[in-house]
């Protein structure tokens, strides 16, 4: 039936995933946004970094989804020097992936 929903939801696949390896495959689909908004991308990826256990998909759009917010809020409010500044590390709890943007 088209446009039904089933409420069927696919359960995370959960695996070892490098978090920078992952990083640096999803950056270039997110660094052309036109002409309007351009910005440098920096990584700053820690090289020690542990595999994380996540849902690779799951992690790429959301990854994806927090630079995509990051060049719109830019393209709001043009900064002088626009950067988007993607960082992973450890921390007491677990790996972080910090998207952070001047907008």
């Amino acid at each position: 039936m088209p446009g039904h929903f089933s409420g069927q939801v696919n359960a995370p696949q959960f695996q070892a995933v490098d978090l920078n390896r992952l990083v640096r495959e999803v950056a270039p689909a997110a660094t052309y946004q036109g002409p309007e908004t351009p910005f440098r991308l920096h990584l700053d990826l820690d090289p020690d970094l542990p595999p994380a256990e996540a849902d690779p998909i799951q992690l790429r759009e959301a990854v994806l989804n927090c630079l995509n917010n990051a060049i719109e809020a830019m393209a709001e409010a043009p900064p002088a020097d626009p950067e988007v500044r993607i960082t992973t590390r450890a921390t007491g709890h677990g790996l972080e992936i910090r998207v952070r943007d001047q907008g």
